[in-house]
């Protein structure tokens, strides 16, 4: 597994948090946009944030993601405090941003001499860089600002949903489900494709969870701090929010996606061979938000069941939901 492997020891002696930073998701989304690195956004939503972005400012931020090596200073992502913000607080700090000691910092993380054009471009001119990135995320913003709206409901039950298993003793299993690119076993966490150079070595550090609404596999970690880990992964029941904005999806020949829906009916079908919820995100090509979303209402249904094996959490088809695919299946 490519990534860092850092040794926390048991969550239940890690001060875990979570936080909703509006500037992580606008990043997020930028990744995808403009710099091809998919985060899952939809296209509806990409393809808004894309006429919205003035296009000199885009050309050059995705000429930076590009090149980049998949790193970005962290200053330009998430706050300092790691805490929860708005956006024109995240604006704010970007205008107290000093130019300096980022050109300074891309200088020391990318190489000196060795910097691809776009970057030697930010050290050259960094106050214009700091000026263009922020009108980005402004015109980004003020696309995405209706999105946002309707989160408020997902991130209250994503932050009751983290605390409930912080005092249950189930933050392994969240942080299992959390992504494909993230696994916690036995004290130890491991996180794929992080592309940070610094070593992540041992001991006692805050994790602090920040949920995306930008995509259904949005993904993003530091390891740089000191005093924290950031993990950034896909807001559960994103997928809520993307049907309300979304057309009604062609009608299905399939007699059990008429019944379930194309996406629920897949679950069921692969649900045969207890699949985990990353499993079958793996498998349907979608984020593992969307399956929890339709899991849920599987489970609800008297169709599926959670069960749990070891660490891992396992679905099932339940008799009603065998009985239904019999029925209905071709």
């Amino acid at each position: 597994m490519n990534g860092h492997e850092i040794r926390l020891g048991p969550l239940a002696d890690v001060a875990v948090g979570v936080i909703r930073h509006p500037g992580a998701t606008v990043f997020s989304m930028l990744h995808d946009v403009l710099g091809g690195r998919p985060q899952g956004v939809p296209p509806e939503w990409r393809g808004a944030v894309r006429r919205a972005l003035p296009r000199s400012d885009a050309a050059f931020m995705g000429s930076l993601i590009a090149s980049g090596r998949g790193w970005v200073p962290e200053q330009i992502v998430l706050p300092r405090t790691l805490a929860t913000m708005d956006m024109a607080t995240v604006l704010e700090e970007l205008d107290g941003l000093d130019p300096g000691l980022l050109a300074a910092e891309v200088e020391f993380r990318l190489g000196g001499d060795a910097l691809p054009p776009a970057w030697r471009a930010l050290v050259e001119r960094p106050a214009a860089f700091v000026d263009s990135y922020r009108r980005l995320l402004k015109a980004a913003w003020e696309c995405v600002a209706p999105w946002w709206s309707l989160t408020d409901d997902l991130y209250g039950r994503e932050m009751e949903r983290i605390g409930v298993a912080a005092v249950a003793g189930g933050l392994e299993t969240v942080m299992n489900d959390l992504s494909t690119s993230v696994r916690f076993d036995d004290g130890l966490l491991r996180l794929a494709r992080c592309p940070h150079r610094r070593p992540a070595g041992s001991g006692w550090r805050r994790l602090v969870l920040v949920p995306l609404a930008s995509g259904f596999s949005a993904g993003m970690y530091s390891v740089e701090r000191d005093d924290a880990i950031w993990i950034g992964y896909p807001l559960p029941g994103l997928g809520r929010i993307v049907e309300r904005q979304e057309d009604p999806a062609p009608v299905p020949d399939d007699a059990l996606a008429l019944v379930l829906g194309p996406v629920r009916a897949a679950i069921l079908r692969h649900a045969g061979d207890r699949p985990s919820v990353s499993d079958l995100a793996s498998r349907l090509a979608v984020g593992v938000s969307t399956v929890t979303y339709h899991c849920d209402h599987l489970v609800t249904a008297g169709l599926l069941r959670r069960e749990r094996r070891g660490r891992e959490v396992r679905l099932r088809r339940t008799d009603l939901g065998t009985s239904l695919l019999d029925l209905l299946a071709r």
